[in-house]
Protein backbone atom coordinates (compact mmCIF):
# COMPACT_ATOMS: atom_id res chain seq x y z
CA UNK A 1 0.00 0.00 0.00
CA UNK A 2 0.98 4.04 -1.36
CA UNK A 3 0.59 7.08 0.46
CA UNK A 4 1.54 9.61 -2.68
CA UNK A 5 4.18 12.18 -0.30
CA UNK A 6 4.32 14.66 -3.57
CA UNK A 7 1.79 16.76 -1.71
CA UNK A 8 4.54 17.11 1.57
CA UNK A 9 7.06 19.64 0.15
CA UNK A 10 4.30 21.16 -1.90
CA UNK A 11 2.77 22.36 1.40
CA UNK A 12 6.61 23.16 2.61
CA UNK A 13 6.88 25.78 -0.26
CA UNK A 14 3.63 26.83 0.22
CA UNK A 15 3.83 27.38 3.50
CA UNK A 16 7.14 29.26 3.17
CA UNK A 17 6.33 31.45 0.33
CA UNK A 18 3.40 32.53 2.89
CA UNK A 19 6.20 33.55 5.67
CA UNK A 20 8.40 35.07 3.13
CA UNK A 21 5.51 37.34 1.38
CA UNK A 22 4.26 38.22 4.98
CA UNK A 23 7.05 39.13 6.02
CA UNK A 24 7.06 42.73 4.24
CA UNK A 25 10.81 43.88 4.99
CA UNK A 26 13.95 44.84 2.77
CA UNK A 27 16.57 43.50 4.43
CA UNK A 28 19.54 46.06 4.46
CA UNK A 29 23.24 45.77 3.14
CA UNK A 30 24.33 43.65 5.19
CA UNK A 31 21.91 41.06 6.28
CA UNK A 32 22.23 37.51 6.27
CA UNK A 33 18.70 36.45 7.73
CA UNK A 34 15.36 37.14 8.51
CA UNK A 35 13.71 36.15 11.50
CA UNK A 36 9.96 34.79 11.69
CA UNK A 37 8.76 32.46 14.47
CA UNK A 38 7.96 29.41 12.40
CA UNK A 39 8.80 26.26 13.98
CA UNK A 40 7.66 24.13 11.11
CA UNK A 41 10.55 25.60 9.79
CA UNK A 42 12.60 23.03 11.83
CA UNK A 43 11.40 20.39 8.96
CA UNK A 44 13.68 21.81 6.71
CA UNK A 45 16.66 22.64 8.84
CA UNK A 46 18.68 19.60 8.48
CA UNK A 47 21.66 20.92 10.64
CA UNK A 48 19.59 21.71 13.31
CA UNK A 49 21.00 25.50 13.93
CA UNK A 50 18.34 27.08 13.78
CA UNK A 51 18.15 28.59 10.42
CA UNK A 52 16.42 26.92 7.25
CA UNK A 53 18.84 28.23 5.03
CA UNK A 54 18.45 28.86 0.78
CA UNK A 55 20.19 25.38 0.60
CA UNK A 56 18.49 23.49 3.15
CA UNK A 57 14.79 24.77 1.56
CA UNK A 58 15.83 23.92 -2.22
CA UNK A 59 17.47 20.48 -0.96
CA UNK A 60 13.88 19.23 0.46
CA UNK A 61 12.86 19.03 -2.92
CA UNK A 62 14.66 20.19 -6.19
CA UNK A 63 11.97 19.67 -8.17
CA UNK A 64 9.63 21.11 -6.64
CA UNK A 65 8.37 24.33 -8.04
CA UNK A 66 6.47 25.68 -4.80
CA UNK A 67 9.76 25.35 -2.48
CA UNK A 68 12.17 26.53 -5.53
CA UNK A 69 10.36 29.47 -5.72
CA UNK A 70 10.18 30.39 -1.83
CA UNK A 71 14.14 29.55 -1.85
CA UNK A 72 14.03 32.16 -4.97
CA UNK A 73 11.54 34.61 -3.12
CA UNK A 74 14.61 34.72 -0.31
CA UNK A 75 17.54 34.78 -2.48
CA UNK A 76 16.09 37.77 -4.82
CA UNK A 77 15.22 39.63 -1.01
CA UNK A 78 19.00 39.59 -0.50
CA UNK A 79 18.67 36.66 2.71
CA UNK A 80 20.39 33.35 2.86
CA UNK A 81 17.86 31.98 4.96
CA UNK A 82 15.16 32.61 7.80
CA UNK A 83 15.62 32.06 11.58
CA UNK A 84 12.67 30.39 12.83
CA UNK A 85 13.05 30.40 16.36
CA UNK A 86 14.02 33.28 19.22
CA UNK A 87 12.43 35.95 17.50
CA UNK A 88 11.17 39.42 18.35
CA UNK A 89 12.81 39.13 21.95
CA UNK A 90 15.89 41.51 21.91
CA UNK A 91 16.65 43.15 25.46
CA UNK A 92 18.89 45.65 27.08
CA UNK A 93 19.04 49.18 25.30
CA UNK A 94 18.34 47.91 21.81
CA UNK A 95 15.94 45.64 19.68
CA UNK A 96 17.44 44.94 16.24
CA UNK A 97 20.72 47.19 15.57
CA UNK A 98 22.09 48.12 12.76
CA UNK A 99 25.79 49.22 12.80
CA UNK A 100 26.53 52.76 14.67
CA UNK A 101 22.74 53.86 14.05
CA UNK A 102 20.00 51.04 14.09
CA UNK A 103 17.09 51.29 15.32
CA UNK A 104 16.23 50.47 19.27
CA UNK A 105 12.80 50.46 21.08
CA UNK A 106 14.00 52.13 24.11
CA UNK A 107 14.72 49.95 26.91
CA UNK A 108 12.47 47.06 25.95
CA UNK A 109 13.69 45.91 22.60
CA UNK A 110 10.78 45.21 20.00
CA UNK A 111 7.56 44.37 21.55
CA UNK A 112 4.88 42.53 20.07
CA UNK A 113 6.33 39.48 19.29
CA UNK A 114 7.03 40.88 14.91
CA UNK A 115 9.72 39.90 13.22
CA UNK A 116 12.80 41.57 13.56
CA UNK A 117 16.09 42.18 11.15
CA UNK A 118 19.48 41.30 12.86
CA UNK A 119 22.41 43.05 11.61
CA UNK A 120 23.14 46.04 8.93
CA UNK A 121 24.74 48.83 7.85
CA UNK A 122 25.15 52.48 9.54
CA UNK A 123 21.80 53.54 10.32
CA UNK A 124 19.97 50.83 8.04
CA UNK A 125 18.25 48.47 10.70
CA UNK A 126 14.38 48.03 11.19
CA UNK A 127 12.29 46.36 13.57
CA UNK A 128 9.21 45.29 12.59
CA UNK A 129 6.43 45.00 15.66
CA UNK A 130 3.19 42.67 15.40
CA UNK A 131 0.47 42.61 18.22
CA UNK A 132 0.18 45.45 20.69
CA UNK A 133 3.73 47.91 19.88
CA UNK A 134 4.17 51.02 19.51
CA UNK A 135 6.29 53.15 17.08
CA UNK A 136 10.14 52.94 18.49
CA UNK A 137 13.11 55.02 17.09
CA UNK A 138 16.64 55.26 17.54
CA UNK A 139 19.71 56.54 15.72
CA UNK A 140 19.06 56.78 12.14
CA UNK A 141 16.83 53.97 12.61
CA UNK A 142 13.09 53.70 11.96
CA UNK A 143 10.37 51.56 13.35
CA UNK A 144 7.27 50.16 11.51
CA UNK A 145 3.77 50.53 14.17
CA UNK A 146 1.65 47.85 15.00
CA UNK A 147 -1.79 47.64 16.36
CA UNK A 148 -2.76 49.64 19.52
CA UNK A 149 -5.83 49.32 21.18
CA UNK A 150 -8.96 47.15 20.48
CA UNK A 151 -10.33 48.71 17.47
CA UNK A 152 -7.01 50.36 16.37
CA UNK A 153 -6.06 49.91 12.55
CA UNK A 154 -2.36 49.56 11.71
CA UNK A 155 -0.67 51.34 8.72
CA UNK A 156 -2.08 48.88 6.40
CA UNK A 157 -5.77 49.31 7.83
CA UNK A 158 -5.50 45.48 9.75
CA UNK A 159 -7.20 45.22 12.94
CA UNK A 160 -5.65 43.65 16.15
CA UNK A 161 -8.46 40.52 15.81
CA UNK A 162 -7.94 40.09 11.92
CA UNK A 163 -4.10 39.87 13.08
CA UNK A 164 -4.60 37.75 15.34
CA UNK A 165 -6.80 35.18 12.69
CA UNK A 166 -3.40 35.85 10.40
CA UNK A 167 -1.00 34.12 12.89
CA UNK A 168 -3.52 31.72 14.21
CA UNK A 169 -3.86 30.24 10.78
CA UNK A 170 -0.12 30.87 10.01
CA UNK A 171 0.57 28.85 13.11
CA UNK A 172 -1.81 26.04 12.03
CA UNK A 173 -0.55 25.87 8.51
CA UNK A 174 2.96 25.61 10.33
CA UNK A 175 2.15 22.92 12.66
CA UNK A 176 0.30 21.09 9.70
CA UNK A 177 3.55 20.73 7.31
CA UNK A 178 5.40 19.99 10.59
CA UNK A 179 2.67 16.95 10.65
CA UNK A 180 2.72 16.36 7.04
CA UNK A 181 6.93 16.11 6.88
CA UNK A 182 6.78 13.16 9.78
CA UNK A 183 3.96 11.72 8.37
CA UNK A 184 5.70 11.37 5.29
CA UNK A 185 9.02 9.96 7.25
CA UNK A 186 6.87 7.35 8.61
CA UNK A 187 5.13 6.11 5.60
CA UNK A 188 8.86 6.30 3.83
CA UNK A 189 9.68 3.44 6.23
CA UNK A 190 6.88 1.18 5.65
CA UNK A 191 7.86 1.35 1.52
CA UNK A 192 11.07 -0.76 2.60
CA UNK A 193 10.07 -2.18 5.74
CA UNK A 194 6.08 -3.54 5.20
CA UNK A 195 6.13 -5.18 8.54
CA UNK A 196 6.32 -1.78 9.94
CA UNK A 197 2.64 -1.85 9.68
CA UNK A 198 2.33 -4.48 11.86
CA UNK A 199 4.59 -2.60 14.75
CA UNK A 200 3.14 -1.35 17.47
CA UNK A 201 5.20 1.86 18.02
CA UNK A 202 5.09 2.55 14.43
CA UNK A 203 1.32 2.69 14.89
CA UNK A 204 1.24 4.53 17.42
CA UNK A 205 3.27 7.18 16.55
CA UNK A 206 0.64 7.55 13.29
CA UNK A 207 -2.36 7.19 14.81
CA UNK A 208 -1.07 10.22 16.92
CA UNK A 209 0.33 12.41 13.99
CA UNK A 210 -3.24 11.85 12.27
CA UNK A 211 -4.97 12.81 15.82
CA UNK A 212 -2.92 16.03 15.83
CA UNK A 213 -4.00 17.00 11.93
CA UNK A 214 -7.65 16.37 13.13
CA UNK A 215 -7.08 18.94 15.86
CA UNK A 216 -5.82 21.35 13.41
CA UNK A 217 -9.74 21.01 11.46
CA UNK A 218 -11.41 21.10 14.95
CA UNK A 219 -9.68 24.65 15.67
CA UNK A 220 -10.16 25.89 12.46
CA UNK A 221 -14.17 26.17 13.93
CA UNK A 222 -12.97 28.15 16.98
CA UNK A 223 -10.86 31.00 15.08
CA UNK A 224 -13.01 34.10 15.07
CA UNK A 225 -12.25 35.90 11.32
CA UNK A 226 -13.80 39.52 10.62
CA UNK A 227 -16.21 40.27 8.00
CA UNK A 228 -13.69 41.15 5.87
CA UNK A 229 -11.87 37.55 5.84
CA UNK A 230 -14.77 35.47 5.48
CA UNK A 231 -13.46 33.99 2.07
CA UNK A 232 -10.01 33.76 3.59
CA UNK A 233 -11.73 31.60 5.96
CA UNK A 234 -13.76 29.79 3.78
CA UNK A 235 -10.53 28.51 2.18
CA UNK A 236 -9.18 27.83 4.99
CA UNK A 237 -12.25 25.38 6.64
CA UNK A 238 -12.15 23.43 3.28
CA UNK A 239 -8.62 22.48 3.47
CA UNK A 240 -8.73 21.65 7.10
CA UNK A 241 -11.84 19.82 5.82
CA UNK A 242 -9.81 18.25 3.40
CA UNK A 243 -7.36 17.67 6.09
CA UNK A 244 -9.60 15.87 7.77
CA UNK A 245 -11.22 13.43 5.57
CA UNK A 246 -8.20 12.91 4.27
CA UNK A 247 -7.20 11.58 7.80
CA UNK A 248 -10.40 9.70 7.77
CA UNK A 249 -9.61 7.82 4.31
CA UNK A 250 -5.85 6.97 5.39
CA UNK A 251 -7.28 5.00 8.71
CA UNK A 252 -10.11 3.19 6.64
CA UNK A 253 -7.43 2.64 4.08
CA UNK A 254 -5.04 0.99 6.51
CA UNK A 255 -7.40 -1.20 7.96
CA UNK A 256 -9.31 -2.40 5.29
CA UNK A 257 -5.80 -2.57 2.96
CA UNK A 258 -7.59 -0.60 0.72
CA UNK A 259 -5.14 1.02 -2.06
CA UNK A 260 -8.29 2.97 -3.43
CA UNK A 261 -9.41 4.57 0.20
CA UNK A 262 -5.54 5.24 0.29
CA UNK A 263 -5.40 7.30 -3.17
CA UNK A 264 -8.64 8.83 -2.36
CA UNK A 265 -6.26 10.47 0.43
CA UNK A 266 -3.32 11.38 -1.50
CA UNK A 267 -6.26 12.96 -3.89
CA UNK A 268 -7.75 15.15 -0.75
CA UNK A 269 -4.67 16.13 0.27
CA UNK A 270 -3.20 17.28 -2.76
CA UNK A 271 -6.31 19.03 -3.52
CA UNK A 272 -5.27 20.93 -0.52
CA UNK A 273 -2.06 21.46 -1.09
CA UNK A 274 -3.87 23.92 -4.14
CA UNK A 275 -6.53 25.41 -1.67
CA UNK A 276 -3.17 26.66 0.17
CA UNK A 277 -1.64 28.33 -2.69
CA UNK A 278 -4.97 30.06 -3.10
CA UNK A 279 -5.20 30.96 1.28
CA UNK A 280 -1.38 32.42 0.82
CA UNK A 281 -2.71 34.55 -2.29
CA UNK A 282 -5.62 35.91 -0.13
CA UNK A 283 -3.36 36.66 3.13
CA UNK A 284 -0.80 38.08 1.00
CA UNK A 285 -3.41 40.57 -0.76
CA UNK A 286 -5.54 40.88 2.60
CA UNK A 287 -1.95 42.05 4.11
CA UNK A 288 -1.75 44.54 1.25
CA UNK A 289 -5.13 46.01 1.05
CA UNK A 290 -7.73 44.47 3.28
CA UNK A 291 -10.65 45.79 1.44
CA UNK A 292 -9.30 45.10 -1.70
CA UNK A 293 -10.46 41.36 -2.18
CA UNK A 294 -8.55 38.41 -4.03
CA UNK A 295 -9.63 36.42 -6.65
CA UNK A 296 -9.62 32.44 -5.99
CA UNK A 297 -8.51 30.09 -8.79
CA UNK A 298 -9.70 26.45 -6.90
CA UNK A 299 -13.58 25.74 -6.05
CA UNK A 300 -14.08 25.03 -2.64
CA UNK A 301 -16.75 22.67 -1.66
CA UNK A 302 -19.44 22.39 -2.27
CA UNK A 303 -19.75 23.94 -5.88
CA UNK A 304 -23.15 25.73 -6.95
CA UNK A 305 -22.15 24.12 -10.67
CA UNK A 306 -19.60 23.55 -13.29
CA UNK A 307 -18.83 27.64 -13.44
CA UNK A 308 -17.16 26.88 -10.21
CA UNK A 309 -14.08 25.49 -12.36
CA UNK A 310 -11.25 27.43 -14.01
CA UNK A 311 -11.43 24.44 -16.66
CA UNK A 312 -12.00 20.86 -17.22
CA UNK A 313 -8.76 19.10 -15.88
CA UNK A 314 -9.66 21.29 -12.64
CA UNK A 315 -12.92 19.98 -12.24
CA UNK A 316 -11.33 16.52 -12.13
CA UNK A 317 -8.87 17.00 -9.52
CA UNK A 318 -11.45 18.49 -7.76
CA UNK A 319 -14.02 15.83 -8.08
CA UNK A 320 -11.08 13.20 -7.33
CA UNK A 321 -10.79 14.83 -3.95
CA UNK A 322 -14.65 15.29 -3.33
CA UNK A 323 -16.20 12.68 -4.76
CA UNK A 324 -19.27 13.93 -2.16
CA UNK A 325 -20.29 16.43 -4.80
CA UNK A 326 -21.19 13.87 -7.60
CA UNK A 327 -24.76 14.96 -7.88
CA UNK A 328 -23.74 18.22 -9.06
CA UNK A 329 -20.51 17.76 -11.40
CA UNK A 330 -21.60 14.24 -12.41
CA UNK A 331 -25.23 13.71 -12.49
CA UNK A 332 -24.65 10.55 -14.97
CA UNK A 333 -22.43 9.11 -12.39
CA UNK A 334 -19.79 7.96 -15.43
CA UNK A 335 -16.57 9.02 -13.61
CA UNK A 336 -15.95 12.60 -15.32
CA UNK A 337 -16.70 15.73 -13.93
CA UNK A 338 -18.60 18.74 -16.27
CA UNK A 339 -17.57 16.87 -19.34
CA UNK A 340 -20.90 18.52 -21.42
CA UNK A 341 -20.70 21.71 -19.62
CA UNK A 342 -16.81 22.03 -21.05
CA UNK A 343 -17.52 20.53 -24.40
CA UNK A 344 -15.51 16.98 -23.79
CA UNK A 345 -18.91 15.16 -24.84
CA UNK A 346 -21.84 16.10 -25.97
CA UNK A 347 -25.00 16.37 -24.02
Amino acid sequence: MRIQQAFVPRIVGVALLSVVGLLGMAPDASAQTVCSEAPFLAAVDSNGDGVASLDEIRAVAPDNAELQSAADALAGAGYSGIQYQGCGSSGGDGGSTGGDGGSTGGDGGTTGGGEGVTGGSEGAGTDQTGGEGTTQTGGDGTGQTGTTGDAAEGAEGITEQEQAYIDAVLADMGEMVEIATSIEELFTQVETDATLLEDEEWNTEVDTLLADWKQIAADAETLEPSERQQQIHAVWLSITSLVDLGVDDIIAGMEQQDQDVLTRATDRLNYMTLLLEDLGGGLLAFEDDPNAGFEYQYAIYPVEDCSAFLDYELAQVYYAAWPEDQPTIDPDVDGLACEVFFGVEES
